[in-house]
């Protein structure tokens, strides 16, 4: 099953979206720097969207696949990581 990833950066296929960015205002868990300790993504596109528009309006989504293990996180559809997940490709 595909990954997506929503958000404001721009990145191309084979970058990596990695932990240590801004946390976001969803409950994110941050380090003594004040940064986000987790890469995210999420198994449906639409939540990824939204995640897009939530950011920045309109934002960027891709499909991502892991570097390294996932857990769970919140409702069941969303994964995160200790681990970059690389760009697979730009859905917009």
């Amino acid at each position: 099953m595909p990954l997506y990833h929503g958000g404001r950066a721009h990145v191309r296929e084979g970058d990596l979206i990695t932990p240590g960015r801004k946390p976001n205002g969803w409950g994110d868990t941050f380090d003594e720097r004040g940064r986000s300790v987790y890469a995210y993504a999420t198994e449906r596109l639409e939540t990824a969207e939204s995640y897009a528009a939530a950011v920045t309006g309109r934002g960027h989504v891709y499909e991502v696949e892991p570097t390294g293990e996932t857990v769970p996180d919140y409702g069941g559809d969303d994964v995160k990581s200790l681990h970059p997940f690389r760009v697979v490709r730009k859905i917009f």
